[in-house]
């Protein structure tokens, strides 16, 4: 008895490591290609050259680091 139910045990916890490592892949299937990104956003590598990115002033606040000792 004991026997039966440490094999079904086993089993269970196998099955729900495999099922949570396959909900956590992806395929190539699942990501969009470029090819049909919509026209309107082009890809960083693509802006024009008259486009400056603009310059973040971050932080504007001081920084409070709490470390927990």
């Amino acid at each position: 008895m004991k026997k039966n139910f440490s094999r079904i045990l086993s089993l269970a916890l196998v099955i729900c490591v495999l099922f949570s490592l396959v909900a956590c892949g992806g395929t190539e299937e699942s990501k969009a290609p470029e090819s049909q990104a919509p026209a309107s956003q082009a890809p960083a590598s693509q802006a024009p050259e008259s486009e400056a990115p603009e310059e973040i002033d971050y932080p504007t606040k001081p920084i409070t680091v709490v470390v927990g000792y």
